[in-house]
C-alpha cells in the first residue's frame, strides 16, 4: 500500500493495483463446492446436512459468462455494478412502539441482532 498525507489530518492508504491470487482450496467432499480462502468449510452444505436442489442454468445465462460475443463480453466487464444493482437485505423486524409513534423529528430505525441474508429455498 501507498501512504500519503492530505491537506488535512488524514492519511489516506491507496490499495495496490497489483492483483492478489487467491491459494487453491479443496472442493467440498460432499457437495464439490468451490471453496475460497478462509471460508468456513461447513458453508457450502454444512458436510451434507443441507441438500441443494440442482438447478439448470439458463442457457442465456450460460452464453453471458462463457461467449465471446459482444453482449457477453459487456456482460462480464459490468458483471460487478449488475450484482450490486440486484442485491439487497430485506429485514425482518419487531416494531420499536416506542420509536415508531413519535411524532416529531426524524423517524429512527432500530435494528438490534446480527443482519444477514435470508435463503428461504435451503432447508436443513
Amino acid at each position: 500500500m501507498i501512504s500519503y498525507e492530505s491537506q488535512g489530518s488524514i492519511s489516506y492508504k491507496v490499495a495496490s493495483s497489483e492483483a492478489h491470487v487467491l491459494e487453491k482450496m479443496p472442493n467440498c467432499t460432499y457437495c464439490g463446492a468451490v471453496k475460497f480462502e478462509y471460508e468456513s468449510p461447513t458453508f457450502c452444505c454444512d458436510n451434507g446436512k443441507v441438500k441443494l436442489v440442482h438447478v439448470e442454468v439458463p442457457d442465456k445465462l450460460y452464453e453471458l459468462f462463457t461467449s465471446k460475443s459482444k453482449e457477453a463480453m459487456a456482460f462480464r466487464k459490468n458483471i460487478r455494478l449488475f450484482n450490486c444493482i440486484f442485491s439487497f437485505t430485506s429485514l425482518g423486524v419487531k416494531l420499536a412502539k416506542e420509536l415508531a409513534s413519535s411524532r416529531q423529528g426524524v423517524y429512527t430505525f432500530r435494528a438490534q441482532g446480527m443482519v444477514y441474508h435470508d435463503l428461504p429455498g435451503v432447508a436443513r
